[in-house]
């Protein structure tokens, strides 16, 4: 991409009468990976988001339901949401003080979405998220990671009683899916050194080495198109960790020796974007580890589809205000959405539409109390559309505070939270046009959470006072 100046984006004057101090956030997952969800790519969803309702929502898991199965003291708190491909179960997670105390455990339940019947498949201290230990190995077996299993790997047991029988239990951590389903990469931690393992889903379940000198906590990332796992360690590193890859056939490779604390594959699978110890985000071919551009102060960042660049939240000299900006391969940022908010707004991952022309963010306006921008007092939200083509950016009429939206596998469409002081409502949203509409009310008694849409479009179920509600999606008139 060439170069583009860095220019301001205009908005009309009414625009920011109507905005005023309106913040912007927009919590695509709770920590980034933590819940993953999709839309149907047909059916609810073939016409567009308009002519969809809420039928109805129901209460698949109570708080007073869990607390009285006995095994807990006290449960803190409900997340991580994940529906199976085939739509049909649930699985969430329970951070919990156990019955016989001695601190926090996590807790892995999987409920069937037909009759909200659920099933503890595993208990474990690894924790906090989903992708620690869990993974869906197909549209109902689930694979089961625990350092603990006394095998290296189990098969699932044919004739074993409920999902736990029948699932594939691997001793390690960390699981990630290959993209096409082909095989799982983990880590296995021992006297605080880590190894990276594949294991493959077809054929003998055999695990093989692929690295025996990882990083014991940072990410590992298929490319995505599969033929590369990008992870971190020590070996090689200027300091803390190194970026280095590796493939189920071949011998693990070191791309850059800078210091790296996140990073997100391109779209193309030839290039990594890494965030570094001091907070720059610079951008690395793959494998060859040629640096392309960088960016100071990075706060969140998302690869466009094509892979041409990445939205970036970034807050310069380390001030109140954050900026969105676009930063190509090659060439000078661009200025999407700067704050005139005394104080600064506080931005969200950001989003792209389907064909990369809009990026969507978020953001909150108001006093960070939690220290974390995780609630905000009294805080208005929105959601923003900045057009790359044109340079504007305005806010989405939804007349609330929007929050939690959870887009579709396409990337065309999403689902989110918009909260009124009548109540919660779901809303579709149309990424492509920026058109908002209103699905139904979400019946919630404080805040609705944990936002997971399923991949048939049918359920979405949010987490309410650490109890999972599930609503029902059906054409309007139907």
């Amino acid at each position: 991409m060439e170069s583009a100046e860095v220019r301001e984006v205009s908005r009309p004057r009414e625009a920011w009468v109507r905005a005023g101090l309106v913040g912007l956030l927009l919590l695509a997952t709770w920590g980034g990976t933590r819940a993953r969800a999709w839309a149907a790519d047909a059916g609810l969803l073939s016409h567009g988001v308009g002519g969809i309702a809420i039928e109805d929502t129901r209460t698949a898991v109570s708080l007073e339901s869990m607390m009285g199965e006995g095994r807990f003291h006290e449960i803190l708190y409900v997340y991580d949401i994940l529906f199976s491909p085939d739509s049909r179960w649930m699985t969430y997670i329970v951070d919990a003080i156990p019955e016989s105390r001695g601190g926090h455990h996590y807790f892995i339940y999987i409920v069937d979405t037909t009759t909200d019947e659920r099933e503890l498949v595993l208990e474990t201290k690894t924790g906090p998220y989903l992708d620690a230990s869990f993974v869906w190995a197909g549209d109902d077996v689930p694979a089961l990671f625990w350092p603990e299993y006394p095998a290296d790997v189990a098969a699932p047991e044919t004739a074993g009683e409920g999902l736990e029988g029948r699932a594939l239990k691997v001793r390690g951590q960390d699981p990630r899916l290959r993209p096409g389903g082909a095989g799982v990469a983990f880590r296995r931690v021992q006297d605080e050194a880590a190894s990276l393992w594949y294991l493959p889903l077809e054929g003998p379940a055999e695990s093989r080495l692929l690295c025996s000198h990882g990083s014991m906590y940072g990410p590992l990332k298929w490319s995505p198109d599969g033929t590369s796992l990008a992870f971190f360690s020590p070996e090689a590193a200027e300091f803390g960790d190194a970026l280095w890859i590796a493939s189920p056939d071949g011998e693990p490779a070191l791309v850059s020796p800078i210091p790296v604390v996140d990073m997100a594959w391109a779209p193309t699978s030839d290039a990594i974007a890494v965030k570094t110890q001091s907070e720059e985000l610079v951008i690395v071919s793959a494998p060859a580890g040629e640096e392309l551009n960088r960016v100071s102060a990075v706060r969140a960042f998302r690869w466009s589809p094509d892979g041409s660049g990445l939205a970036c939240v970034i807050q310069p000299d380390f001030q109140d205000a954050e900026v969105l900006v676009f930063l190509p391969r090659r060439g000078e940022s661009v200025n999407l959405l700067r704050s005139l908010a005394p104080g600064g707004w506080d931005l969200s991952l950001p989003q792209f539409s389907a064909d990369g022309s809009v990026v969507y963010v978020g953001g909150a306006a108001g006093k960070d109390v939690t220290g974390d921008g995780q609630y905000f007092e009294r805080a208005d939200r929105a959601l923003f559309r900045c057009d790359l083509r044109s340079g504007q950016a305005e806010p989405l009429p939804m007349g609330g505070s929007a929050v939690r939206p959870v887009l579709s596998e396409k990337g065309d469409a999403a689902v989110v939270v918009v909260e009124k002081q009548s109540g919660s409502f779901l809303w579709g949203l149309d990424l492509s046009t920026g058109a908002a509409v209103e699905w139904g009310r979400a019946p919630v008694e404080k805040y609705a959470y944990e936002l997971a849409w399923s991949p048939d479009g049918q359920l979405v179920a949010y987490e309410d006072s650490m109890s999972i509600n599930l609503a029902t999606l059906g054409p309007v008139g139907e």
